[in-house]
């Protein structure tokens, strides 16, 4: 078993660091569904520790504006990764994704977004090429930064 964890501003081959692009639908009054995709591609000037990667992470959400400006956003789902470096390994695994992110509106149809976020792995599976297989697990704590518009 082996544990990872990291902040996401650095450089790493950690899972869950790859940026993601996000997309919610209000499906009725502050009830909300979408998700994030991230994809990752290996450089090979970089060397091997850096895998090319894929994230999908649907998620269901609750958004309650305080006013016009200011609102509170909690967001929730799975993750489902996969990972790759040709010649090393191949790892999948499934994960939560907690979110709790403040929306100020700065115009009409346009914001910013700003809250922190917890991606944990649930079940985790690493399948070197060579030897045996082995649990992984991942964690993040980070600080979202974001844009957001509607029409």
């Amino acid at each position: 078993h082996r544990d990872l964890h990291s902040f996401p501003t650095r450089r790493s081959s950690d899972l869950y660091d790859i940026p993601r692009l996000a997309f919610d639908y209000m499906v009725i009054d502050k009830l909300s569904l979408g998700g994030a995709v991230g994809f990752s591609l290996a450089n090979a000037s970089h060397g091997p520790e850096l895998p090319t990667s894929f994230i999908v992470a649907p998620r269901v959400g609750f958004l309650h504006m305080f006013g016009r400006v200011a609102g509170i956003w909690p967001r929730g789902g799975f993750i489902y990764d996969s990972s790759s470096i040709d010649g090393a390994y191949k790892e999948s695994s499934l994960g939560l994704n907690l979110e709790c992110m403040f929306p100020i509106v700065v115009a009409p149809h346009f914001g910013f977004e700003v809250g922190v976020t917890f991606d944990q792995s649930l079940t985790g599976k690493r399948n070197p090429d060579v030897g045996p297989s082995y649990d992984v697990s991942y964690r993040v704590i980070g600080l979202q930064l974001g844009l957001f518009g509607w029409i």
